[in-house]
């Protein structure tokens, strides 16, 4: 058999270089068993998370007890009858796919005789928008209610709130909703860009700078007639919305939403963009101002591809200034400053000091994140890739005689792998 399977075939969950140490925290872990548990102290806690966490694939606490419970029984140790054990129990416990449906009422306003798009496109995936009394004509309004009430939920939304409604496959509401969160992150951070574009906040320590706070629930409901309630990792409770929606607003989604219409592939520069949109809405939901620049700063990286270049705080500084800037800042000026927030978010990381952030700080980074933004969606038909884009910012402020000479090695190596 290859070394990277087991007798039975099944793929190894551990690289060769962590299968030693995976092994011992399996015979720690089955010789502290006690009955079917194992005591909450540190040596099992750090085993558990290691074997959970520290694999291929991730592997639940729960379903890693589990698994060494029937091992157990067995009277087998090893790691290879660990892996086989576990997908066992796997295709055992195995569920059929269902199809569910997650209603999320939004925090949107919208004004006088406006309408928001009936549906949309975003990564794939098709949002059906329409109010909260048709959610509850569709699945029944006492089974939502008795779903909200056993969750603890007894803020009922009015009949006449904006929802957002989403189809999605998986054997239970969690796995179903995993397929389309990155769509939902998605369809927040256009919403947010379309109106939080620009903006400049003062007085903020701790308020989000989001015109459309995050939903704090939804409601699920499965084609067998299951009806769940998740709830949204949220750092402020629910709030109304900050801004009415106009005409020109929703003609602002629909321009972002289209470029973020079909699913991207795996490094394109629009799959980058979708992630921006991610980091961008976290940050925007984000109340404190230390934990917003920090939010910020990671979208910096990003769309600087700070990965590709260890990320060096001089490169994104360097990089994320040297993009065309909608605020007719001189770019000099925006790079030292920029690497003053570097600073200030070195502070934080590093040395624990939170005090030093101020709304200045925030709005600049911000308004240069959303101007990088602006300037990389308009690029994506002429570099459509991520490696263009690194290419773009690597090469381009070098002089006329230096690319020349590149562009004339390039043509050789084309010739040379022709012949």
């Amino acid at each position: 058999m290859p070394n990277d399977a087991t007798s039975s075939g099944h793929a190894h969950l551990w690289e060769d270089k962590q299968r030693t140490e995976a092994q011992e925290a399996i015979t720690r872990l089955l010789g502290a068993m006690k009955g079917r548990g194992w005591s909450a102290d540190l040596s099992n806690t750090i085993d558990l998370v290691l074997l959970s966490e520290g694999s291929r694939e991730y592997i639940s606490q729960r379903e890693v007890m589990e698994t060494l419970r029937a091992m157990k029984d067995k009277g087998v140790g090893t790691l290879d009858e660990f892996v086989d054990t576990y997908h066992a129990l796997k295709v055992s416990k195995a569920n059929p796919v269902a199809t569910w449906r997650f209603c999320i009422p939004l925090t949107i306003k919208l004004g006088t005789n406006v309408r928001f798009p009936r549906m949309t496109r975003i990564l794939g995936e098709t949002f059906y928008f329409g109010r909260w009394r048709h959610v509850q004509r569709r699945i029944g309004r006492k089974r939502i209610l008795d779903a909200l009430r056993a969750s603890g939920e007894h803020n009922i939304p009015k009949l006449d709130r904006l929802c957002a409604s989403i189809r999605s496959e998986g054997e239970d509401c969690l796995t179903a909703w995993q397929e389309i969160d990155a769509a939902f992150d998605a369809f927040r951070g256009i919403l947010e860009l379309a109106y939080g574009f620009g903006r400049w906040q003062v007085g903020s320590s701790a308020s989000c700078r989001g015109m459309f706070p995050s939903p704090i629930w939804f409601v699920a409901h499965s084609e067998d007639h299951q009806t769940e309630v998740g709830r949204f990792i949220t750092e402020q409770p629910e709030s109304g919305p900050r801004q009415v929606i106009d005409s020109a607003g929703v003609k602002r989604f629909r321009t972002i939403a289209a470029l973020h219409a079909a699913k991207p592939k795996p490094g394109t520069l629009v799959g980058l963009l979708a992630d921006c949109l991610r980091l961008y809405v976290q940050a925007m939901d984000t109340p404190h101002r230390n934990n917003c620049l920090l939010g910020f700063w990671q979208l910096a990286e990003t769309i600087t591809l700070s990965d590709l270049h260890g990320g060096k705080t001089d490169t994104v500084c360097k990089r994320l200034a040297s993009t065309p800037q909608l605020w007719r800042v001189t770019p000099s000026g925006l790079q030292t400053v920029l690497t003053i927030i570097a600073n200030k978010r070195n502070d934080i990381v590093h040395r624990g000091l939170r005090g030093k952030v101020t709304d200045d700080h925030v709005n600049i980074l911000k308004l240069a994140c959303e101007s990088a933004l602006s300037w990389l969606s308009s690029i994506t038909g002429k570099l459509p890739t991520i490696q263009h884009l690194e290419n773009l910012y690597r090469y381009r402020d070098v002089n006329e005689a230096s690319l020349a000479s590149l562009v004339g090695t390039l043509a050789y190596i084309r010739q040379q792998r022709n012949r």
